[in-house]
Formats: structure tokens, C-alpha cells, sequence
């Protein structure tokens, strides 16, 4: 009889320690808190390439800017006569005057159509992009500014006179 309570004893014994279901898997916290990291770490990467996205636009209108410039004292080399005489730092905006690629024009209007030619580009490249061209004695800069978000932008190339 012993034999058999033993047996008995330890079949219940057993039955009490089954579990009938058995914990597999992830809980539903955990898999709550993987969600959430894993969310955030999505959202800095979004953060991340939005940041990437505007500092390449950035570097790219600067570097349009440089451009521009540069063609500026290349037009401004080629009619040194305007240069010597100030008809490049007299005008602002975009002056109006003739078309000085179908016809010839003199030092003066050359200077006002280049100014046109190069401000209108300007505008077409840049956002709300405008330039100037200042004499200072020793030197001329060549300023050029645009809209950056909402910041306004300024970019300036010095030359040495002719």
C-alpha cells in the first residue's frame, strides 16, 4: 500500500507542477518597449537625413553663388574701360538698357546689361537671390544674397582691381 501512495502522491504531485501553458514568446510589455525604441530610433534617422537634406541644399546655393561671382569678375575683366570709369558700382537692381548680345554697345551699357544678365540669373538660381557690386578703394567685392529658409544668406567674392 505504501508503494502505491508514493506513486499517487507523486502523480499529483507532478500534476500540481504541470503547466498546462507553458510562457513562450515575448511578453506583451516587452514587445511594447521594442516598439518604442525602435520607433525612436526611426524617428532620429528621419530627423537625421531631413537635417543631411538641408545642409546639401545649403552648400549647393553657396556654391552657385561662388560661381556666380567668379562669372561676374570675369565680365567685369573683359570690359576693364567700364571698370576704370565706375559703371559697374553706379548701378543696383536690374537696370535696364539694350541687348548688348545682338547688338554692340559701349563700356557703359555693357556694364548695365551685364548687371541685368547676371541679376536675373541670379534670381533664376537662388531663392530671392539679388547681387551687388561695391568699389572699396583697394578692392571691389562682389556681394551676393539669397533667401536660406528663414534666414537671409550673404555671400561675398573680393577681387583686386584691374
Amino acid at each position: 500500500i505504501r508503494s502505491w501512495q508514493r506513486i499517487i502522491t507523486g502523480m499529483v504531485t507532478d500534476m500540481r507542477n504541470l503547466n498546462l501553458y507553458p510562457e513562450r514568446g515575448f511578453t506583451l510589455l516587452e514587445t511594447l518597449i521594442s516598439l518604442f525604441i525602435l520607433t525612436t530610433a526611426l524617428l532620429g534617422f528621419a530627423a537625421l537625413s531631413t537635417q543631411a537634406l538641408q545642409a546639401t541644399r545649403g552648400a549647393i546655393h553657396h556654391d552657385l553663388a561662388t560661381l556666380q561671382a567668379i562669372d561676374m569678375a570675369e565680365r567685369m575683366r573683359s570690359n576693364p574701360l567700364a571698370v576704370h570709369s565706375s559703371s559697374y558700382f553706379d548701378l543696383s537692381g536690374t537696370p535696364t538698357g539694350s541687348d548688348c548680345s545682338a547688338t554692340s554697345c559701349d563700356p557703359t551699357m555693357m556694364a548695365k546689361f551685364d548687371l541685368r544678365e547676371w541679376n536675373q540669373r541670379n534670381t533664376s538660381l537662388l531663392p530671392s537671390g539679388v547681387g551687388v557690386i561695391d568699389n572699396r578703394g583697394d578692392h571691389i567685392e562682389i556681394t551676393i544674397q539669397w533667401q536660406e529658409g528663414v534666414a537671409s544668406v550673404e555671400h561675398t567674392l573680393q577681387i583686386t582691381p584691374l
